[in-house]
């Protein structure tokens, strides 16, 4: 289907407000994917506030132009897909490797850009590896909760040691 070159424009326009509105964006190459496997990998997208999208390439690259990202030139070569990530980064990415493992590799990850760095595909993968934002908050808080238990006890077990001594001192006196 050919399109003029004011739907061109506005194609362009919508990547630009999708990119810029985005955490990550993910770049992926679809091989094959079924319009079932499609559906099914965007309603999961789309309970992340992300969303999947089948791009034409020279378009995308020019919105990548105007957003001022760093454009690799095989962005135009074969069919390309991408998701644009809300807050849920991690998550995202994990639902896009998960899909592609059990969907035999019909969708490679080529990389992206997380708040307009490039990224690598290892990079992708990897933070689809990350726990989740809670479990890392919890580890956080667990670390820094460590030294001040540490210097709680501490202090409680000086406050037990006076207290010790006192009552020592008092049965003494008492016999």
């Amino acid at each position: 289907m050919a399109r003029s070159r004011k739907q061109k424009e506005q194609l362009v326009k919508d990547y630009v407000e999708k990119i810029q509105s985005s955490n990550a964006v993910y770049i992926l190459e679809p091989k094959g994917v079924t319009a079932n496997q499609s559906t099914a990998l965007k309603k999961a997208l789309y309970d992340l506030d992300s969303s999947y999208n089948v791009v034409k390439n020279s378009l995308f690259k020019i919105a990548l132009d105007e957003c001022g990202l760093d454009v690799d030139e095989s962005i135009i070569d074969n069919q390309k897909a991408v998701v644009f990530s809300g807050e849920e980064v991690t998550e995202s990415a994990k639902i896009i490797k998960t899909f592609s493992k059990d969907n035999k590799d019909r969708l490679s990850i080529l990389g992206g850009y997380l708040k307009g760095k490039k990224v690598g595909a290892n990079q992708v993968e990897a933070l689809a590896d990350l726990p989740p934002r809670e479990v890392v908050l919890a580890q956080v808080l667990g670390t820094m909760n460590a030294p001040i238990s540490g210097f709680v006890n501490v202090l409680a077990g000086n406050v037990r040691g006076i207290v010790n001594v006192i009552n020592a001192i008092k049965d003494q006196k008492s016999e």
